[in-house]
């Protein structure tokens, strides 16, 4: 599952990169189907969204890695982000979101 971010929220998900963006993009690019404008995000096309305009970034976060991710919290004691990761996995894109940036840190950290 691919997500889309910024330091605000969790924008789109969807099983690929493009499925992500375009499902973030009625979002982030400002505006619904009636041309009313939906949020206070500056406006990014698809392109800029795809590389990173605006602060955004896409991120990965497979069910595996948010399970794995949770079972790490809970033998942590980490029960806030078992919860995450619990609602992760139900399907909420707010909480997959933080699950990638997470998971993305985690790597990051490693490298």
């Amino acid at each position: 599952m691919y997500v889309v971010i910024n330091n605000e929220a969790a924008w789109g998900m969807g099983e690929t990169e493009e499925a992500a963006i375009e499902a973030a993009r009625e979002w982030v690019c400002g505006s619904d189907e009636n041309g009313h404008r939906v949020t206070d995000v500056p406006v990014v096309s698809f392109h800029e969204l795809r590389r990173g305009a605006g602060g955004f970034a896409v991120l990965r976060a497979t069910d595996a890695q948010v399970r794995a991710l949770r079972d790490e919290a809970a033998r942590a004691g980490d029960d806030e982000q078992v919860d995450v990761c619990d609602a992760a996995l139900a399907g909420d894109v707010g909480a997959r979101g933080e699950c990638a940036r997470v998971i993305a840190d985690a790597a990051a950290m490693a490298d």
